[in-house]
Order: C-alpha cells, then structure tokens, then sequence
C-alpha cells in the first residue's frame, strides 16, 4: 500500500512539474521546444525529490525500528536482557556470569538496558567487579548511552579498558554476533492537540492533495482569463507539495 501510494505521489509530482514547465517555458519558446524542457525540468525535478524523500525515510524507519526493539528490553524483566546477550555471546565463544559480569576470554559485558543513562556510580561499581576478575576489557551495554561525567570518565581507564555503547551500537554488536533482536514493543502515540496551521497543512500526507490542485489549476490556467493568477496559485501548491515531501515539518522539529 505505501508502495502504490509512493508511485502515485511520483505521477502526480511528475504531471504537475511537467505543466507549470509547459505553460512557463511556452510563453518565451515555441510549443515543441517548450514541452522538450518542460520534460527535462520535470524528470530532474521529480528524480531529486524522490532522491531526497528516500534518504530522509531510511533513517527514520531504522530509527522507528530500533525505538521498538529497545522498549521491549526497557519494559521486560532484566533477565530478559541478561539472557539475550548471553545467548548472543555464547554465538562466539563460552561465556561464563559472574557478579552479573558476562564473561568471554578476557572481556567483560555488563548489561544496563534499562530506561536511565550509565552514570558514574554504576560504571564504578561494573569497574571494580572487573578488577576483581582481571579482565582486560569492560563493555556496558546501555539503551541510552553513559551520562557525560561517566563517559569522559570511561576514556581514562585503562586496566581494564571500558567502553560504553548506546543501544544503536549495541544493536550493531548483537547483530555482527549473529543474534540480532528482532521483538518489538510499539508505544501507543501520545494524543496529539491542536499544532500550528504550518504544521498541520505540510504534513507528508497533504503531498498528493496539494498536487492535485497543482495540476488542476494548471489546466485551467489555459482556458480561462487571467492565467497568471492560475499559475500562481499552482506554483504555491506544488512548492507546498514539495515541501511536505520531504518532510519538513519532521526536519524543522528534529532540530529543535
């Protein structure tokens, strides 16, 4: 269904670049000529936009997916999460627990997917359970990385060596150990209340709407008086349209 609204979208963008091109361009060349660039203005166009449309939804579905995979460890019991590593890590080697520590040679995991950053208390205390067993290195597995403080602190310790990863990293790990999680857990949205006018009118959904009227008011353009005017108000829709399809609303929050 998103495939088939997709390609509509692309028809639609396509059709309506196309006859602004057409109408433009033929008040200042000739109708063959106009409609040759028309076409090329419409196909580079389209393809750009389409270009920019794709990278934007890979890492928001990557980014939607890892979301879910992760709440199902922060809202499931910590066995849950302890077993899972070590399932992952026996793919590679022995693991032995001890004092919660997973163990494999000489490296250390502590699990920590639990809905708070690592802070410094804890990576002391993970620390000196790991001196006690003499590895060599010491990997927090976290779903939300290391508070600052622990961070900088993690990157002067040397015996053991530690590392904190946040939980796309650990997704990366889990997934080269040939293990990777594949149970979600999808949170209800939260009830969205009364947004700008902006907002509303450029969600992603309002592209094909506002093609539609591109395409509509560029056909009458032709046959009606004060074309002009018909062209502008198709130019502000498709410009609308373009917008919403690459999601600027999405992008102007991600920033702020």
């Amino acid at each position: 269904m998103k495939k088939l609204s997709s390609v509509l979208d692309t028809a639609l963008t396509l059709a309506a670049l196309f006859l602004l091109g057409a109408i433009l361009i033929g008040y200042f060349a000739p109708r063959t000529t106009a409609l040759f660039f028309a076409l090329i203005f419409a196909l580079t166009a389209t393809y750009f936009t389409s270009l920019w449309t794709q990278k934007r939804q890979k890492p928001k579905a990557h980014k939607q997916k890892l979301e879910g995979i992760r709440n199902k460890f922060l809202f499931s019991p910590a066995e849950y999460a302890q077993s899972f590593v070590r399932e992952a890590l026996c793919k590679k080697d022995d693991v032995q627990e001890t004092d919660g520590l997973l163990l494999v040679g000489k490296t250390a995991f502590s699990v920590h997917l639990i809905p708070e950053k690592v802070n410094a208390r804890t990576l002391a205390d993970r620390y000196a359970a790991a001196t006690r067993l003499h590895v060599k290195r010491l990997v927090l597995l976290s779903a939300y990385g290391g508070e600052k403080d622990a961070v900088s602190t993690a990157m002067l310790l040397s015996q053991p060596k530690v590392e904190i990863l946040d939980f796309e990293r650990t997704y990366a790990l889990l997934s080269y150990l040939g293990c990777p999680p594949t149970e979600t857990l999808r949170l209800q949205p939260a009830k969205k209340r009364l947004r700008s006018v902006a907002a509303g009118a450029l969600r992603k959904k309002n592209a094909r709407k506002y093609l539609t009227v591109a395409i509509l008011t560029l056909l009458f353009a032709r046959f009606t008086p004060y074309g002009i005017l018909y062209i502008a108000v198709s130019a502000t829709a498709l410009v609308l349209a373009l917008l919403c399809r690459i999601d600027i609303v999405g992008r102007i929050a991600k920033k702020t």
